[in-house]
């Protein structure tokens, strides 16, 4: 008898249940966003959401943010056994921002809610699976408002949370409202967006029950294990196509905030019939500033490249995609920092970890390859307290040009790898702001590096200020060092911020925090341009991307 004839299914109802399981994860993460309250998770849409089955292993996913994403498993095989048996009830959850224990940076909270059978067998264990989301939070306390970038450990970024498990009144009305309420600065955004997460992982809940009374709660269960099977088949697959050998690159990371730097990311593709090793060794020692990426970031930027460059859209996203990929990774290093080390700004270097990978790749199979892009995101902080005493805070984020490539010119200003958020849009913030206004959001025109496929454009933001008190905070990288051409195309134009003061131009650096602002203030963000894909081999063959 085979696998599908034991469960009375047909081949089909893989297929089905699979596309039903990623249908309940957008599902939730649609109703996220539209419950969000902060510019960041509703606007931004910095958010994410999963299934996970009952040991923690992600059986789908929403297509979100990668880099939230493809660890998720790993902090949830944390949580559950920093837990034990203590299992949260029906209403109850498990929450953590911990990037000692599984999470990535203080401002990305996690919650799995547990969904359990309505009526379990008897002796059997009534938990069937885990929905997980993860938001961006605009505040967790520490020294500086939303962007904390001069942090030299991680107590002073914020309240940090352990793997524990919570119940509802917890966050409606008992001890952790009130810590929170206690040490963030806007804490009505900050604890609607954990409700809004609390009232996705209820739809998510709801929706898997459903599934279960249809098909079974064991055959949801047995096809979960049937996907991440196929899943693996599948990648083991893709990476038997590639010659065997070791393929590596290196890159940089301009600076830590804190004068360190430039911080080297080395990476080499070690390709053995179906397996793949990505190798960090080589990679700079952690840094005293907050771009040390945790175990989880650097993972999830590893797994993130497999997704894009080995795999491409052939197959649901789960934890089966990387059984054959083993990650290794230097201990007390950027790329896997050791406690207390400040983590705030740790998307600099995951990013830097892909477009590595992405150089490396390029050795191996040079008709899927890419030059370098911005790659990293822009996130900024706009924050201003009051004469009441209160703050007015927006976070946002924006993006550079990607690289060119075999498929074309580069993309103009999207979102980097392993993001997948949105720009702030012009009206929200008009609706929502009277102390500064946007007065520039435009494309840099000659930011691209030339090549038979032209890079991307970058992106130029500008703010003027209105009134006294405010205070800008950022980070990014391609600052010094330009988005590389690829194969002889030609480099992007670095990126920067700065502020225009009457007739001065001041330069800021790539990681700022609370610079005070004064009215009359021009504060201009520009992002970098990508690299040129290939020498430009006469103008009728060069493209414009027009």
């Amino acid at each position: 008898m085979t696998k599908w004839e034991e469960y009375g299914l047909r081949p089909s109802d893989v297929s089905i249940v699979g596309h039903q399981l990623v249908a309940i994860c957008e599902e939730m993460a649609l109703a996220l966003v539209r419950a969000a309250y902060s510019s960041i998770v509703r606007e931004g849409k910095d958010c994410s959401t999963a299934l996970l089955d009952r040991t923690g292993r992600v059986i789908a996913q929403a297509q979100r943010i990668p880099v939230q994403l493809a660890s998720l498993s790993a902090v949830a095989h944390s949580a559950i056994a920093a837990i034990g048996d203590e299992l949260p009830g029906r209403d109850g959850f498990i929450l953590t921002n911990d990037p000692y224990s599984g999470a990535q940076h203080l401002n990305d909270l996690i919650l799995l809610a547990p969904i359990y059978a309505p009526a379990p067998p008897e002796g059997d264990s009534a938990l069937l699976a885990w929905t997980g989301s993860v938001i961006h939070l605009i505040d967790i306390g520490g020294a500086a408002a939303g962007t904390q970038t001069n942090a030299k450990d991680i107590v002073a970024e914020g309240l940090r949370i352990p793997p524990m498990a919570l119940s509802k009144s917890d966050l409606e009305s008992g001890w952790l409202r009130q810590i929170l309420e206690a040490n963030v600065r806007v804490s009505d955004q900050v604890l609607g967006d954990i409700q809004a997460q609390r009232s996705a992982a209820a739809l998510g809940v709801s929706r898997y029950l459903d599934l279960c009374r249809r098909y079974g709660g064991a055959v949801v269960e047995k096809i979960s294990e049937m996907i991440m099977d196929y899943a693996e088949r599948v990648t083991r697959d893709a990476i038997s196509e590639l010659p065997d050998g070791t393929y590596e690159a290196e890159d940089l990371v301009e600076s830590d905030g804190l004068g360190g730097g430039p911080f080297p990311i080395r990476a080499a593709l070690r390709i053995k019939d179906d397996e793949l090793t990505i190798d960090l060794t080589g990679t700079a020692g952690q840094a005293q500033g907050p771009i040390n990426c945790p175990l989880a970031a650097t993972l999830s930027a590893a797994y993130s490249f497999v997704l894009g460059f080995v795999l491409g859209d052939t197959v649901f996203v789960n934890d089966g995609c990387y059984r054959s990929v083993e990650v290794v990774i230097p201990e007390r290093s950027l790329v896997n920092p050791s406690y207390p080390a400040p983590v705030h700004a740790r998307t600099n270097v995951a990013n830097r970890v892909y477009s590595t990978l992405k150089l490396a790749f390029a050795s191996i199979d040079p008709d899927r390859s890419m030059a370098a892009g911005q790659d990293t995101p822009y996130q900024y902080t706009l924050s201003r307290l009051d004469d009441n005493g209160s703050y007015e805070m927006i976070t946002g984020v924006m993006f550079g040009g990607w690289g060119g490539s075999v498929w074309g010119a580069g993309l103009d200003g999207v979102s980097s790898h392993l993001s997948n958020a949105t720009n702030l849009p012009v009206e929200y913030e008009e609706a929502t702001t009277t102390w500064y206004r946007l007065i520039e959001y435009s494309i840099r025109d000659g930011s691209e590096g030339g090549g038979r496929y032209r890079g991307g454009r970058g992106l130029r933001r500008v703010y003027e200020i209105l009134a006294p008190g405010g205070t800008f905070s950022a980070y990014t990288d391609r600052i010094s060092v330009p988005p590389r051409g690829l194969f002889g195309g030609g480099d992007g134009a670095v990126g920067g911020f700065k502020i225009i003061r009457r007739d001065e131009v001041i330069p800021l650096a790539p990681l700022v925090t609370e610079v005070p602002l004064v009215t009359g203030d021009v504060v201009v963000l520009e992002s970098a341009g990508g690299g040129g894909w290939h020498a430009e081999e006469d103008l009728e063959e060069a493209t414009t991307g027009a």
